[in-house]
Order: structure tokens, then sequence, then C-alpha cells
């Protein structure tokens, strides 16, 4: 449980580092043109977010470990 809770603390820390300096733009790419697509996206204060797990779609799409719970990627 604690190393679940560390790894989540971890691709959030490195998906908002991704998001600022562009990193694996391809992957978030690919990614976010599933997630517009998706009924569970919710955009709120102009930043979209994924309405499942709650997670800002821009940092949690360039995580290569991270999966969609939606099993849409």
């Amino acid at each position: 449980m604690m190393k679940n809770i560390l790894i989540k603390i971890k691709h959030i820390i490195l998906g908002n580092l991704y998001n600022l300096f562009k990193i694996n733009s391809f992957l978030y790419r690919k990614r976010i043109k599933i997630c517009n697509n998706c009924n569970k996206k919710i955009i709120y204060s102009g930043i979209k977010i994924c309405g499942e797990c709650g997670c800002p779609l821009s940092s949690k799409t360039r995580i290569p470990e991270e999966k969609c719970l939606m099993n849409k990627w």
C-alpha cells in the first residue's frame, strides 16, 4: 500500500515536470486524443481532468507507466 502511494506521488511530480518541459510529447499527443473523446473527461478552470481518477490529463498522459482506468490506453 505504501509503495503504491509513493509511486503515485512520484508520477505526479514527474508528470508535472514532463508537462512543464514538454517531455514525452509524442506519448502525450497519442493519449490525449483518446482522452479528448472520452465521456469521463472534465474541464475545470480550463484544465482537462480525468473524471475517473482526478488526475490532470496534461501530466498523466506523459508518464509511460501510467494507465487509463477505463483501459483506453
